[in-house]
């Protein structure tokens, strides 16, 4: 008997290496429940988001995404399936590390307020394609501010875990990373 959960083809050889790693920028909405992103996951279109929904409605929570460049190296992401049969659960958890430059009396207002809440994360990946994380439960970030001597880091890491999402990282297509970066604030640090 077929279910919604069967394997239904496999992966080919890969024929060139031309993917590029790297995360270039990471995007963070105000998390709420109600933005109605519309997904679809199935063989023919993958496992995407087609439409944000209501995030960037004038006078919400979400009515801008916040872009935040980050630096070249030092950057990572994870996701991890947790699965038990015993329990009849599946669900998943990332992890993904950011670095951000230069520390400033600006910047270390934002991490205060940030760590305080629940956001949403895009990352922007040196590919092109953009990750939703956290779009069931919202992530938590924490962060590590530090300057290291000689020609090391001046700044944040930051580490982003999502817990207990019953989807995986959705991808958004092409309309909706475009839709996304219109959202971004014209509010910015710039130093």
């Amino acid at each position: 008997m077929a279910t919604n959960c069967d394997i239904n083809r496999g992966i080919a050889e890969l024929s060139c290496l031309d993917a590029v790693s790297g995360i270039k920028n990471i995007y963070l909405a105000n998390y709420a429940d109600d933005y109605n992103f519309t997904t679809v996951s199935d063989a023919t279109s993958g496992h995407v988001i087609t439409t944000l929904g209501t995030l960037g409605t004038t006078g919400t929570t979400g009515e801008f995404v916040y872009k935040f460049a980050t630096k070249n190296t030092g950057n990572a992401f994870q996701e991890t399936s947790n699965t038990s049969r015993d329990n009849g659960v599946s669900n998943f958890s990332t992890s993904t590390t950011i670095i951000i430059s230069k520390l400033s009396q600006y910047k270390q207002y934002l991490m205060k307020q940030i760590v305080k809440g629940r956001p949403i994360a895009f990352l922007e990946l040196n590919s092109g394609q953009i990750l939703a994380l956290g779009i069931g439960n919202g992530c938590d970030i924490t962060y590590t501010a530090g300057v290291t001597g000689g020609d090391g880091l001046n700044g944040y890491t930051w580490t982003i875990v999502t817990q207990f999402e019953r989807e995986p990282f959705y991808v958004l297509t092409d309309s909706a990373a475009q839709a996304l970066k219109n959202l971004v604030s014209p509010d910015n640090i710039n130093d």
